[in-house]
């Protein structure tokens, strides 16, 4: 009959404008354009620096720095105590290369495993995108385009930077710091790092910029360990190694305050492109970078302060919120359900 024809085709026409997303959720078409449905997390992610901060994050972050930085200093000493005959410029030049090795290398491998096994469950279930994946071909190229430029850029800018240790008396000595000092000297480092990296990379969204330079950054949209480093030479030297080699040099720094405040950004770097949100982790809220490579805006600051000053975070509480309002909304349907 002419109402049973009516009939189906409406729901043609329905079936036609809503049909489902590959990675769940419907997908709409609105004016004949199809909307990407949004993907959350599996479980609601939080992190000690957003909505569990207290005086016992504060804490858990001390044992953190204060347990790296005893490590650290064992190492140092032990360096110079083993290997006497090492000179004053394979100090000062060599060991930051080596430490900065050491910490990259091992974080990014565990974070490999994470992603490319996707197990063990109790850990990949913090995926901040769990429905992106990369796949080994892409991060050996990633890891490539990283060694190179360790060898090509790291390694020059610290050769190059020699005498300015020398300028500003750079200590290689085993008498260690006083508390005083490193607090300095990490306030400095602290500032000097989020300062420059929150311009120059601000800058690095600029059209040419973007486009010639920072683009090749982004090729990965869910960021991985190994991407922390992978960029244009020209913008890791700018935008990765100058602002952490800054405070070093205009504190003048004892040399095991080197190796600390190296070890420290790298694994906070590692953490910040990882993927994934562990509740427990003292490295730093990884759901901040990770929305800026998703949405390719915001959040261009190391800690947050000068986003925070510019207004550039203000997109991120937003998604932030409106993650919370989704697990709500799933939490209240589970209760209704029971």
């Amino acid at each position: 009959t002419r109402t049973q024809r009516d009939t189906k085709s409406i729901m043609n026409t329905v079936h036609q404008r809503v049909k489902p997303s590959p990675v769940g959720g419907d997908a709409i078409k609105t004016n004949g354009k199809k909307q990407k449905s949004k993907v959350y997390p599996e479980v609601p992610l939080e992190s000690m620096f957003g909505e569990r901060f207290g005086l016992g994050v504060i804490l858990w972050q001390l044992l953190y720095l204060v347990a790296t930085y005893y490590v650290v200093s064992a190492a140092f000493l032990q360096v110079r105590a083993s290997l006497p005959s090492l000179t004053h410029f394979q100090l000062i030049v060599v060991s930051p290369i080596v430490v900065h090795m050491l910490v990259f290398w091992p974080g990014a491998f565990f974070y490999w495993v994470l992603e490319l096994t996707g197990s063990p469950r109790l850990l990949t279930r913090f995926k901040i995108q769990p429905s992106a994946h990369s796949d080994l071909k892409k991060h050996l190229k990633c890891a490539a385009i990283v060694l190179c430029n360790q060898l090509f850029v790291l390694i020059p800018l610290q050769y190059f930077a020699y005498d300015v240790h020398v300028l500003v008396g750079t200590s290689v000595s085993t008498e260690l710091p006083s508390l005083f000092e490193i607090l300095r000297c990490m306030a400095i480092c602290l500032a000097a790092e989020e300062i420059i990296f929150y311009y120059s990379h601000r800058a690095l969204h600029y059209g040419p910029l973007y486009r010639f330079i920072h683009k090749m950054h982004h090729d990965f949209k869910a960021p991985i360990a190994t991407a922390s480093e992978y960029a244009h030479p020209i913008e890791f030297a700018f935008s990765n190694v100058i602002p952490i080699m800054v405070g070093i040099l205009v504190s003048g720094c004892h040399l095991v305050i080197v190796w600390f405040w190296i070890a420290v950004a790298i694994m906070n770097t590692l953490t910040g492109h990882s993927g994934y949100c562990f509740p427990w982790s003292p490295f730093g809220d990884a759901r901040r970078h990770d929305y800026h490579h998703e949405s390719f805006r915001d959040n261009y600051g190391a800690l947050g302060i000068l986003d925070w000053l510019h207004g550039t975070g203000d997109k991120y509480l937003e998604h932030l919120d409106d993650q919370r309002q989704h697990f709500a909304k799933v939490s209240a349907n589970a209760k209704t359900d029971k």
